[in-house]
């Protein structure tokens, strides 16, 4: 029952689990008036696909010691629970943007070139909302490292989601100094239900809640699947709608029951039509088993790896190596699950402002970030 979907659509590789995705880590913050999405999954999301099933039993069983075990190592193997509470730790509390022009280090800013406008958003109006109810004893501050700070408390009302709708808990924000938020009316997040969070209840989990007698998606089943374009983005719940993707859902298992954690065991990087790529992650002691916990977090912007040799773990530092090689017009290739999916150019190479979005993990930091590239 851990598993994850990994869906390609169109140019673009997107994941989704079983038990919801991490969209980011908040379940809902919002500073408008919610908006009802026009988005109705459709299709039959139990499809079964017979041929891809056959193929992952098939991986899992020549995988067995990487991937068909009965624990999840993220909550039961001692040496790599550090490790996957080392990449959980990045996430929360170092997700900045640092950007590498050239071939020369990334930079950090940690100023805003231009303020933060809440005219420019629609506000949440308390006072034409007649079931509101705020929780001001619980408030949020969250602080990050290229300056962003969001400070909300909790709020409860009817929150509608396409045709479904739901009493839930939702964080609204009261100050804020990101521009990255001007003209933005709110975040929608899918993070997995945490034990002993002080974060509102993830909005799906809510949704789906048995005991929830205000919803009407009782048997929903905790799943959803997204993508997006720069113009243009689709939530789908329940499961995922077959004529929005090109070929069969893949499944690949997640390595923690409460984070989108999988197991990365190749990274290479090169020319996608000549040349010989580079293995980015090059172990000290290969046995063909290894890997290293990867977080799949749309709310990073960046592609995060190794900046050093992990404590030996690597005869590399990838994030070096990296720098070394760079150049044009080249993509990455990541391998989760048995199978290796291409990071193109395009997709962390922004040509407007010639700037790269790969940055070196910070320290401590023992796997790899997929962000939002």
């Amino acid at each position: 029952d851990h598993v994850l979907n990994v869906v390609k659509i169109f140019e673009m590789t997107y994941l989704s689990r079983v038990l919801g995705f991490s969209v980011c880590f908040f379940s809902m913050i919002i500073i408008p008036s919610l908006v009802r999405s026009s988005v109705v999954p459709n299709g039959n999301v139990t499809e079964n696909f017979e041929q891809e099933i056959k193929n992952l039993e098939k991986f899992e069983e020549q995988n067995e010691n990487l991937i068909s075990r009965n624990d999840l190592p993220c909550d039961n193997d001692a040496h790599f629970k550090i490790q996957c509470t080392s990449v959980r730790r990045a996430v929360r509390k170092w997700r900045q943007r640092s950007w590498m022009k050239g071939k020369t280090p990334p930079h950090v800013s940690q100023l805003f070139d231009e303020p933060y406008r809440p005219q420019d958003s629609k506000h949440f109006e308390v006072s034409s909302s007649s079931s509101f109810e705020a929780k001001p004893e619980r408030v949020q501050d969250m602080h990050y490292a290229d300056g962003t700070h969001l400070r909300s408390f909790t709020g409860v009302d009817q929150v509608y989601m396409g045709d479904y709708h739901a009493k839930s808990p939702f964080a609204v924000i009261i100050d804020c100094n990101s521009p990255d938020f001007n003209g933005v009316d709110g975040i929608l997040g899918f993070g997995l239900e945490k034990s002993g969070s002080s974060y509102p209840t993830p909005i799906l989990f809510a949704l789906t809640d048995p005991t929830n007698a205000a919803s009407n998606a009782q048997g929903l089943q905790r799943k959803f699947s997204f993508f997006s374009t720069d113009d243009a983005a689709e939530v789908q719940l329940g499961g995922f709608d077959p004529e929005t993707v090109t070929g069969p859902m893949w499944y690949t298992r997640a390595l923690s029951d409460d984070d989108f954690i999988v197991g990365v065991t190749s990274l290479t990087y090169g020319h996608p039509t000549k040349g010989p790529k580079t293995q980015l992650l090059k172990f000290s002691d290969p046995t063909g088993e290894e890997y290293l916990p990867a977080i799949m977090d749309s709310g990073t912007s960046c592609l995060v790896i190794p900046g050093d040799k992990l404590d030996g773990r690597l005869r590399n530092s990838p994030f070096d190596d990296f720098t070394e090689l760079w150049d044009e017009g080249t993509s990455f290739w990541v391998t989760i699950g048995g199978r290796t999916f291409e990071i193109p150019y395009s997709s962390w190479f922004l040509a407007e402002t010639n700037q790269t979005c790969v940055q070196p993990s910070p320290d401590g930091m023992e796997g790899l970030l997929i962000g939002d590239v």
